[in-house]
């Protein structure tokens, strides 16, 4: 479960993330508009005059909300640097354990395509690449779980992380795309 001292914030972020509107676009060649579709209307045109019959469907376009086409990917810093404590009661690591937490509980009210990975080092060979969450997984219980059991452990090498993490998010089919790097 989530923990229970992020569960208003979490709650709270939700809330604000599932009013979060898509962005708004062009929808051309419809039956009706707020506007004539200029190339629809010029084809049409064309069409006419040299001899062909052209119907007059879809002259119109229309200003319309349009699906969310964003993918994030978030990396986490899980190197030993981590373990290092911010006051009397959190290490880095907690904070980045809960930042965890409440990134995966915004984007996944929002149905947004999402993945979190964690990285850490021995030097320069190997670089960890933990997967926390994959794109294709649905946010569950079992997500959470792997985010509480995150531990700082090795060195960082930031630089393989991000360019392994920016491959995963290539190959993600969608407009936008979201690399995040969560650090100390």
């Amino acid at each position: 479960e989530l923990p229970n001292h992020l569960r208003h914030t979490a709650k709270r972020l939700r809330a604000q993330f599932q009013h979060i509107a898509p962005a708004r676009v062009w929808h051309h060649a419809q039956q009706e508009g707020s506007e004539i579709d200029l190339d629809a209307y010029l084809r049409f045109v064309s069409d006419r005059k040299s001899g062909h019959v052209a119907a007059a469907d879809g002259l119109y376009r229309d200003l319309g909300i349009g699906a969310r086409d964003l993918a994030s990917l978030l990396l986490a810093d899980l190197s030993l640097s981590t373990d290092s404590w911010i006051d009397d009661h959190d290490r880095v690591i907690d904070v980045i354990r809960n930042s965890l937490f409440l990134f995966a509980e915004s984007l996944a009210a929002t149905r947004d395509r999402f993945a979190i990975h964690g990285f850490s080092s021995r030097r320069r060979d190997p670089v960890r690449f933990h997967q926390i969450k994959s794109f294709d997984e649905t946010y569950s219980a079992s997500i959470r779980g792997r985010i509480n059991a995150i531990r700082p452990g090795y060195y960082t090498r930031m630089g393989a992380a991000i360019r392994y993490g920016s491959k995963l998010l290539k190959e993600e089919p969608a407009g936008r795309r979201l690399l995040l790097l969560l650090t100390d």
